[in-house]
């Protein structure tokens, strides 16, 4: 019974690895630096910096008009909406028109769409962090079941001394928290 335990455990934890693994590339880091301090996404500032000649150009720089998009979404790094260039003008307008190429749902604004995608993308990021977690204790675990059972088998098993035991196990935890706990077994000769 103990290695049904052992074997369903085991493909519990190699599924939540796995499904993991899937949101992760999914998920891929998007909206990053937006995280706050508890935050399930990742922490991280990317930046884009734009050089200029000089200081005029500095003071007469328009990040709506250089990136294209609206401005109250200027501020996110990720999937941002370009608008159209003025109707007649060739494909380097000079002036964007305020139309975003993105088609929103009749009566939904903008800004309401742009939350509801990051209310999903926090969801999603919390999902990837409970289920990396939950990968985690059942592999730990399975360690442990791994353990009491080799305890429970045949041979003569004395458990090490606390120095001893560190030098062992490095101080890994065995996944109920039982830090340290080393056994030795005797040597028993096979024939």
């Amino acid at each position: 019974m103990r290695t049904q335990d052992i074997r369903l455990v085991a493909s519990r934890a190699t599924h939540e690895a796995r499904a993991a693994e899937r949101l992760a590339r999914a998920l891929h880091g998007i909206g990053a630096s937006r995280s706050a301090p508890g935050s399930p996404l990742p922490s991280s500032n990317p930046r884009h910096v734009v050089f200029v000649d000089s200081a005029p150009q500095v003071r007469r720089f328009d990040p709506v008009r250089h990136f294209g998009t609206p401005a109250e979404l200027l501020e996110r790094h990720y999937n941002r909406p370009r608008l159209l260039p003025a109707p007649g003008s060739g494909a380097a307008a000079a002036a964007p028109r305020q139309t975003p190429l993105v088609a929103f749902p009749r009566g939904a604004r903008p800004d309401r769409a742009a939350m509801k995608a990051d209310k999903q993308r926090l969801a999603s990021y919390a999902e990837l962090a409970r289920r990396r977690r939950r990968a985690a204790k059942l592999a730990g675990l399975e360690g442990a079941l791994r353990k009491t059972q080799a305890l429970a088998g045949n041979g003569r098993v004395r458990r090490l001394s606390a120095p001893e035991s560190l030098r062992a196990t490095g101080g890994a935890n065995d996944g109920r928290g039982e830090k340290g706990k080393a056994y030795k077994w005797a040597k028993v000769r096979k024939r």
